[in-house]
């Protein structure tokens, strides 16, 4: 069992004229991991949990009215995931089949806003999503000059079933409660990842990796680099 250092996550999201949200969120996980591989086969089983520290702000105005609505609360996420493959030596690449399975569910507790008659009261609620993932994976070894480096890549399918939209029950503080809707996650979508692991020194690694998700209508994408350490 490991604890993580956490993470923080930020997000914007602006409607001119009306709406301008600001969260901020904390997650610490506790993580537990096993693995196991026989010969060419392998499992992977494990689960996190995870505790978020949100607060948002927001300013809803028209004409002549302006009120600065805020908010914080607390919720937690629990992730159960599994995942099987079969090795395939290619020289001078290993390649990978694999399937995996995980289920996701988020928690959030009632909370209400401060700040103004515009404050919305929130109802908790459980969102209850599963994955599922088919797919491919592969790396090779070569020499860049003097370092030695990785290539690595990723090519996979991915069905979303469960709580694929997310929703929320609000109410003005004077007012019956109505429903929102956010956007939903693709339910199948294509997922790809590539990345470079550069051995810049005996103990130092350089790693710049892509993850992209194609689904109907959506498209995600993303880039980050690593330097590890050994001591």
């Amino acid at each position: 069992m490991a604890i993580g250092p956490g993470r923080w996550l930020q997000s914007h999201i602006c409607r001119p004229g009306f709406l301008e949200l600001l969260c901020r969120y904390r997650l610490v996980l506790a993580r537990c991991i096993r693995r196991g591989q026989w010969d060419v086969i392998g499992l992977r089983l494990g689960a996190t949990y995870g505790w978020h520290n949100v607060s948002s702000t927001r300013t809803a105005a028209f004409s002549g009215f302006s009120n600065n609505l805020s908010a914080s609360y607390q919720a937690r996420s629990v992730q159960l995931f599994g995942e099987a493959g079969y090795q395939i030596d290619v020289r001078p690449a290993r390649l990978e089949l694999f399937a995996g399975l995980a289920y996701v569910n988020l928690s959030t507790p009632d909370f209400a806003e401060s700040g103004g008659v515009a404050a919305l009261r929130i109802k908790g609620n459980d969102s209850n999503t599963t994955f599922s993932t088919l797919g491919m994976r592969g790396d090779t070894q070569f020499r860049m000059g003097q370092m030695q480096a990785t290539l690595r890549g990723t090519l996979g399918w991915r069905h979303a079933f469960g709580d694929v939209t997310p929703t929320s029950t609000n109410a003005f503080i004077s007012g019956s409660p109505f429903p929102v809707s956010g956007v939903p996650i693709a339910r199948n979508a294509a997922i790809v990842s590539a990345g470079l692991d550069m051995q810049i020194s005996q103990q130092a690694t350089l790693g710049i990796y892509y993850e992209g998700q194609f689904g109907s209508g959506e498209q995600q994408h993303g880039v980050n680099a690593s330097l590890s350490v050994r001591f």
